[in-house]
């Protein structure tokens, strides 16, 4: 039995148990997806309008290149009107599976799925990991958004050290940047408040610029940070790093990934 199968039974299995919602959810009857999905999501977890998670959507592209017979249960589970999210626990349940059975499917083929030059619509987790500081990095809310020129822009909200999830300070947006080196970036000005500063030495400032070096996989991307920081002290951004994880509206906040590794601060 292929990965994609496999996969497929095992969350089937799980939302049809009342640890995947409770017995009144359609996804915990055990219904077709296009009849009991709501699409939209009962809870407002999963993508960015509240339906299929992007790692979902990632899963479902690899299972249509490496295993396609599987892809009509795969649809009924994690497609945009499956029964994964019909409510938040159910919606959890499902990111996990996707995120397993993408990393198992990149086995078979390492290429599935999208491109490294792929930029992506949506919300992430930035985070910005200083030599200065790689213990205590910087994060912020990133909105992501192309255009039909071939470019992207982010919406960088910088958020609390404390939680790294209560907006702080001043939004600012990005860009525009070529999407064809994925989340590469020329050089731009930035600035976070005190209360982002981990070790609360005072408002951060300076310029950076990003080249991606690791793709957007089944969890995170990340790449090299350059640039300078003017304040609180002057400092070179030489050899920093810093990850992107997505982060669906109404899904809990990830925990940030300071090293190209996975590793946590």
């Amino acid at each position: 039995m292929r990965t994609a199968d496999l996969g497929v039974m095992v969350l089937l299995s799980c939302l049809a148990t009342a640890a995947c919602g409770d017995d009144t959810s359609s996804a915990g009857s055990g219904g077709s997806g296009a009849g009991s999905g709501t699409g939209s999501g009962a809870s407002g977890v999963g993508g960015a309008d509240g339906g299929q998670d992007p790692e979902c959507e990632a899963y479902l592209d690899c299972v249509a290149e490496v295993t396609p017979e599987a892809l009509p249960d795969a649809l009924e589970a994690y497609g945009a009107d499956g029964d994964c999210w019909a409510d938040e626990p159910s919606a959890e349940q499902c990111v996990t599976a996707c995120r397993a059975g993408l990393t198992d499917l990149r086995q078979t083929d390492p290429t599935c799925g999208p491109e490294s030059s792929d930029v992506r619509d949506g919300r992430y987790q930035l985070v910005v990991a200083t030599t200065v500081q790689s213990g205590a990095p910087i994060v912020w809310e990133a909105i992501v958004t192309t255009s039909a020129d071939a470019t992207f822009r982010m919406d960088l909200q910088p958020l609390d050290a404390d939680d790294w999830e209560t907006p702080v300070g001043e939004p600012q947006t990005v860009g525009p940047f070529p999407t064809g080196s994925g989340i590469t970036t020329s050089s731009f000005a930035f600035g976070v408040p005190a209360e982002a500063n981990f070790s609360s030495g005072g408002a951060i400032a300076g310029e950076m610029a990003f080249t991606e070096t690791k793709p957007l996989e089944s969890v995170f991307l990340c790449g090299d940070v350059t640039g300078s920081l003017t304040a609180p002290l002057a400092s070179d951004l030489a050899g920093s790093i810093f990850t992107m994880q997505p982060w669906a509206e109404g899904s809990p906040r990830p925990d940030p990934i300071v090293s190209c590794m996975g590793e946590g601060p």
